[in-house]
């Protein structure tokens, strides 16, 4: 579904993939039974569309490995500052564009959890959470912590938020 929410112009989309799994086991009289089993992963896929392209940047979660990466190599320019901020969060893409587009409301913003982990490409700022649509009436909702992403993403002034 596309629309404009907040002043943006939002798509939103459900996605969902299939595992299977397949086991073979001896049945005790010399042959083997087959079992097949698949569970569906449905997700909801938001974006964004800005007027303006920017770098392309995404926030991730800061995961163990990635955490010893840090102490041993460092970020290689794309840490904040933001102690809260940079223990839970790694931020991926040019450096200038961290420093640039992040700014202290955005780290607040995510260390609270009230805001999404995203990635921005061009003018394309996506977020996916699992789960449905179980009715469009929810969309604003799903949408409203992207859309304050986009908000705090586009400040003139990042130093003011």
């Amino acid at each position: 579904m596309f629309g404009a929410i907040g002043g943006y112009r939002v798509s939103v989309a459900e996605y969902s993939y299939t595992e299977t799994h397949t086991s073979t086991s001896g049945d005790g009289l010399g042959g083997t039974t087959t079992t097949t089993s698949s569970h569906s992963h449905p997700y909801v896929v938001i974006v964004v569309h800005l007027d303006e392209p920017h770098p392309t940047i995404s926030v991730q979660p800061r995961t163990a490995v990635s955490r010893m990466g840090q102490v041993l190599f460092g970020d290689a320019g794309t840490v904040t500052g933001d102690q809260n901020f940079d223990k839970h969060y790694r931020v991926a893409g040019e450096p200038v564009a961290v420093r640039q587009l992040i700014g202290p409301a955005l780290r607040a913003e995510h260390v609270a959890g009230s805001v999404p982990l995203w990635a921005l490409h061009q003018t394309e700022l996506m977020t996916y959470r699992p789960g449905r649509i179980e009715s469009p009436s929810q969309i604003p909702d799903l949408a409203a912590p992207l859309i304050r992403v986009a908000v705090l993403l586009t400040a003139k002034d990042q130093r003011k938020l």
